[in-house]
């Protein structure tokens, strides 16, 4: 026998290109962040990618998208006027944990019907395309199961955040709320009674709202368009293996099958140089340390008086600060602060002079700042950020700040405890 073209077989790599559909009908461009690293890097191993979301990606000859029409509603975006009046009970009160249920419906109904309705899907299913794997995003609308049901396809979910009540069941997963604490009732990782009674009844509330509500309203949209398509439960049920955009420190250890995955951290890139010469000129020439301010993608209108307690801390202080906004009205601003409605933002809590960050602790700025080692002061304004704010205020990563007593006083002194501790 040959053992030279023996060895030739056993240590040349097999290449095999799949055909993969990519569905992400969700318009909120932190998801965006995550999932366009994993596309993106697919294309680029030579895998044919097609993907259909809202924003624009970079132009790879394997990479094709389906824009879905993006236009800006009161469903997208967060009012902080609104969470500061509701925000009394917006965790641990019952009935406003069915108002965020509500909101889910409004958010999947229009989700649903922008991606049933994109001439394209249309167009693909008719075909009847041959995919070699649908990826979709497991949030609040499941119509995408719907599209990979219609091409006959395996299933891979994938999360920006943490499985929501409803998940866990189709993947076969524990959601026992003696240890797993709803991610809507803020207390981290260590529920106390009160946290896992509250769990238990939001858990139960929300798997009912949405299989007889948000998927009911979902399978009506779907079957105007496409005939036969089953209870979208029972399709979750086919998902072969879920993505989850969580890392153990913030969500505590939880049990999940060989199905789940944990993936958080994903989207960070390597490369953490800052090609912005305007933000990196800033940074470097700070005589002394400088913080970063965020609040999000989501998060709009901000009352005049946070911006203005905010401003007063900044014109106070002695760091140089990169403030992440769209607007601040006609409000003068000091010399030292840097606005911009976009920030490179890993690249800048890794920069050696970046020392403090002010973040609403949604769940990739949270791990972002965990891999910078950049403590943070949590300002928390909706969903997961609580429980993300309260997980990483326990083990020691910075502290938080209530939104709706948020003043110079508080900030200064939260800066003081998060620059001394680390």
């Amino acid at each position: 026998m040959n053992f030279s073209l023996l060895g030739l077989f056993v240590f040349v790599n097999q290449c095999v290109s799949y055909k993969i559909l990519a569905v992400f009908p969700y318009n909120g461009r932190s998801h965006h962040n995550l999932f366009s690293t994993l596309v993106e890097e697919l294309a680029l191993r030579d895998h044919s990618v097609t993907v259909v979301n809202y924003f624009p990606m970079k132009n790879i000859s394997k990479l094709r998208q389906i824009p879905l029409e993006y236009k800006v509603s009161g469903s997208d975006v967060v009012d902080i006027d609104d969470t500061l009046k509701n925000l009394p009970g917006i965790l641990v009160n019952f009935h406003k944990a069915l108002d965020t249920a509500r909101a889910f419906k409004n958010l999947a109904n229009s989700n649903c019907d922008k991606l049933m309705s994109n001439k394209e899907i249309q167009e693909i299913i008719s075909s009847k395309t041959k995919f070699d794997l649908v990826i979709v995003e497991q949030f609040v609308t499941d119509c995408g199961l719907a599209v990979a049901f219609k091409l006959n396809a395996p299933i891979v979910g994938i999360t920006a955040h943490i499985l929501m009540p409803w998940t866990y069941s189709r993947l076969g997963a524990l959601n026992h709320p003696a240890y797993v604490p709803n991610h809507f009732i803020g207390s981290g990782t260590k529920p106390g009674f009160w946290d896992k009674i509250q769990s238990a009844l939001i858990n139960i509330a929300f798997n009912i709202y949405f299989k007889y509500v948000i998927q009911k309203s979902d399978q009506m949209i779907i079957n105007s368009v496409f005939e036969d398509v089953p209870d979208l439960d029972e399709i979750g049920k086919n998902i072969s293996l879920i993505l989850l955009n969580q890392y153990f420190p913030l969500t505590g250890s939880r049990l999940y099958g060989a199905n789940v995955i944990e993936v958080g951290g994903l989207h960070i890139k390597e490369n953490t140089t800052i090609d912005d010469e305007e933000i990196k000129s800033f940074i470097d020439k700070a005589e002394s340390d400088v913080i970063y301010i965020s609040f999000g993608t989501v998060a709009s209108n901000f009352p005049d008086r946070i911006i203005k307690e905010i401003i007063n801390f900044i014109t106070k202080s002695s760091v140089k600060v990169l403030w992440k906004i769209d607007n601040v009205g006609n409000l003068n601003l000091p010399k030292n602060v840097l606005i911009r409605k976009w920030f490179p933002q890993t690249a800048v809590l890794c920069h050696p002079k970046v020392k403090a960050f002010i973040t609403h602790s949604g769940m990739l700025s949270s791990i972002e700042a965990m891999h910078c080692g950049v403590p943070v002061i949590s300002v928390p304004l909706f969903g997961d950020q609580f429980a993300n704010a309260a997980a990483a205020t326990e083990i020691g990563l910075g502290v938080t700040i209530d939104v709706s007593t948020m003043n110079e006083r508080k900030i200064n002194q939260a800066l003081k405890t998060v620059m001394q501790d680390s």
